[in-house]
């Protein structure tokens, strides 16, 4: 366009340009300019991002977008913020896997119980990022640590879960339980049998 000064009867056009750039995103990581670069600052600072995620910096960043981020982005934004929906999100979108968890499926078996017992077993997960995981006892006689696991859990990629074994709630005979981990339609499980005497 063109500035146009009148002076003395005299006219001058001054021309000029506007370039509009859009705000920039930057993390501890630097400038964000892609999904990717979002996914690598959630892998070292997830708090931050997780922060940056509902920030209305990032809903601009998300506006230039493909259509269908855009969408997905507004239908997780709208929800309850959790570390689980970014989480879900950038599965949804492609720059990181699922996190999932494996636990060694096994059966356990203790004869002549005579006292409470504690256990542990090992639970690991197959990537970085967020996961949740609900753990449960069918039976009684068995009770669990923790009946929620989160990634701040683990050290590293694994972590060890204490369960307890109730002398007090057992029977004669053989005491038979599962301890359940579920997580997102995966589910895993360990049997117990135990005893109050010697049979075997």
């Amino acid at each position: 366009g063109y500035f146009t000064i009148v002076c003395n009867q005299r006219e001058w056009r001054l021309p000029f340009d506007v370039q509009f750039e859009p705000d920039r995103l930057y993390g501890s990581t630097g400038e964000i300019t892609s999904l990717a670069d979002f996914a690598a600052l959630a892998m070292g600072h997830w708090s931050e991002a997780m922060q940056l995620f509902y920030s209305e910096a990032f809903a601009a960043f998300i506006r230039r977008q493909p259509r269908e981020i855009q969408m997905l982005y507004q239908g997780y934004r709208k929800a309850i913020p959790s570390s689980s929906n970014l989480e879900e999100f950038m599965v949804a979108v492609g720059v990181k896997e699922p996190v999932d968890f494996t636990v060694r499926e096994r059966k356990e078996e203790f004869y002549g119980v005579s006292e409470n017992r504690k256990e542990t077993l090992t639970i690991a997960k197959s990537s970085w990022g967020y996961i949740e995981i609900q753990v449960e006892s069918d039976s009684p006689f068995v009770t669990v640590e923790k009946e929620t696991i989160t990634s701040d859990y683990f050290l590293g990629s694994t972590m060890l879960l204490n369960y307890y074994i109730h002398k007090n709630r057992m029977h004669a005979g053989k005491n038979y339980a599962r301890i359940l981990f579920s997580c997102r339609g995966t589910v895993r499980q360990i049997e117990i049998m135990a005893t109050l005497d010697r049979e075997n």
